[in-house]
């Protein structure tokens, strides 16, 4: 049995709380984090278009750099596609697997 004073005190009160409880703290959480990457994302367009016009990095006039802003090419698979004009190999290579999806409303 586990000693409850070597626990970490976050996890004693995870445990004593109800299930509601954590589902409204999670909500909360949920909300708050929303709100701080609309936040970030804001930021993040700002710099980018006040700094990696003409630069692909920010440094520091100590040398250090805080930051990139790199393009890259990248390949992806046109899933709908391939099963539009290839819907025997699609089947073929396709597999089922049961999947969990948790929604907090």
């Amino acid at each position: 049995m586990t000693n409850l004073r070597t626990l970490p005190k976050v996890v004693i009160e995870s445990a004593l709380q109800t299930v509601e409880q954590k589902l409204v703290q999670m909500k909360t959480l949920k909300d708050e984090i929303k709100e701080l990457q609309a936040y970030y994302d804001l930021l993040q367009k700002d710099v980018i278009s006040e700094h990696f016009n003409d630069s692909s990095e920010y440094v520091t006039a100590r040398g250090l750099t805080l930051a990139t802003y790199k393009g890259a090419d990248r390949t992806s698979f046109q899933q709908k596609e391939f099963e539009a004009t290839h819907p025997d190999l699609f089947k073929k290579f396709s597999k089922k697997k049961m999947v969990f999806t948790f929604r907090l409303n």
